[in-house]
């Protein structure tokens, strides 16, 4: 008799999932499948409290009609990432009214929601509903596009000074564009 028949398939042992609370997710995702477009994610851990951070999601993204420069589109979403849970629903938000690096400040209008999980410090879906009249509504696989020195799966979190620049940036005179 085999030993094998006994003790059976060596499985590994499941990966835990990343706290949503920590810096080490922000960075640049996309879908390999559809690549030219995706999110850019900036975590702000325990902003509002301990235990409890910000999701700041820069989505380019292009319309459902194939089509050039008209057919681009750019969506912004936030909401609370809370540590030890699964996923962060965060709210989608377009802006309209905008000049190239000149004022107005661009308008903010919630045009739909979204859920965004991750399974490891690589790979993460972000869900996503819009409540627009357009009824899209739909899954994104997301593939860490740029790598990440402080992401862990563990509560211990390596920090880097080196990421300490990374983030969103504007000049409050243009709100509502900006640099991720």
């Amino acid at each position: 008799v085999a030993l094998g028949q006994f003790i059976g398939p060596a499985v590994a042992p499941p990966v835990a999932a990343p706290s949503l609370n920590q810096h080490g997710l922000t960075g640049s995702w996309y879908e390999p499948a559809t690549s030219g477009q995706g999110v850019e994610l900036e975590v702000y851990p325990d902003l509002t409290a301990p235990g409890t951070g910000l999701a700041f999601l820069s989505w380019f993204t292009y319309d459902s009609v194939v089509g050039g420069a008209d057919r681009q589109r750019w969506y912004v979403a936030d909401g609370p990432v809370v540590t030890g849970q699964p996923s962060a629903a965060l709210t989608i938000y377009r802006n309209t009214g905008g000049n190239f690096n000149a004022p107005p400040v661009t308008e903010s209008v919630a045009v739909g929601t979204a859920t965004l999980s991750f399974d490891s410090c690589t790979s993460g879906t972000l869900s996503y509903r819009f409540t627009d009249g357009t009824g899209r509504t739909g899954s994104i696989p997301l593939s860490r596009l740029t790598q990440s020195m402080t992401c862990s799966t563990t509560g211990a979190r390596p920090t880097d000074a080196d990421f300490g620049f990374s983030g969103n940036w504007y000049d409050p005179a243009t709100s509502g564009q900006g640099v991720t």
